[in-house]
């Protein structure tokens, strides 16, 4: 068996963990996050109770962070997972 998740669109890292954002989001500020967007790292830590399985992420989210005054650096896209 194996499992696929798809995600194209939004996405942001805030305090080192990053986050698909939906589009349906209403995020004001970098506390918010964790409560409008999902963790990317949840994600995986979910696929990985299914070892047996091949696990596949596919993410496609835009490098450009709507937020660039909450992070230091530069801010573009996702770290490696």
């Amino acid at each position: 068996m194996w499992l696929c998740f798809f995600y194209a669109d939004h996405g942001i890292q805030v305090n080192g963990v990053d986050y698909s954002i939906p589009m349906d989001a209403s995020i004001s500020n970098q506390d918010m996050v964790c409560f409008e967007a999902m963790s990317v790292n949840d994600m995986v830590a979910k696929f990985e109770e299914f070892p047996e399985n091949t696990n596949i992420i596919i993410l496609d989210a835009c490098c450009d962070n709507p937020f660039r005054s909450w992070v230091r650096g530069s801010g573009r896209g996702f770290r490696a997972v």
